[in-house]
């Protein structure tokens, strides 16, 4: 029993360690790109290279998620990759979308903290509901 706990703890260790390691960018990317749809200054472009740095940023560290925050970045990308259709032909994005992904990555952001453990740690089965508004830039 003690050999399984000293592998558990050696696990979360490791796993906290390659988050810690990886995080950043990715929160960097949300919160770069969260202060454009902000202030309204979101083009094409913009939203097509921030979606191609999301990628790539998960396509390498992906596997650090936990479920929760997988499920939210699935939806932030399906999301995003919708929003990205529609722009296309209009290249404007208008509020209310604006409104919508940055609640969107409000949650995406808050998912990254409590894997990180800022928000505590938890070591139940419990799952963090990430479906409400959020209200990180209201």
């Amino acid at each position: 029993m003690e050999m399984r706990l000293q592998v558990r703890q050696t696990v979360a260790t490791k796993l906290l360690d390659a988050r810690l390691k990886s995080y950043p960018e990715l929160a960097y990317y949300l919160s770069d790109f969260a202060k454009h749809l902000y202030l309204g200054t979101v083009t094409w472009s913009c939203l097509a290279s921030m979606l191609e740095n999301i990628n790539n940023w998960d396509s390498k560290n992906a596997i650090f998620f936990s479920s929760q925050t997988a499920s939210v970045c699935y939806h932030f990308r399906q999301d995003s990759n919708e929003l990205l259709k529609q722009v296309v032909v209009t290249e404007i994005i208008s509020k209310k979308s604006r409104l919508e992904l940055l609640n969107v990555i409000g949650d995406f952001e808050k998912a990254l903290r409590t894997d990180l453990g800022i928000y505590g740690v938890s070591f139940s089965n419990e799952e963090d509901d990430f479906s409400g508004k959020s209200s990180l830039y209201w």
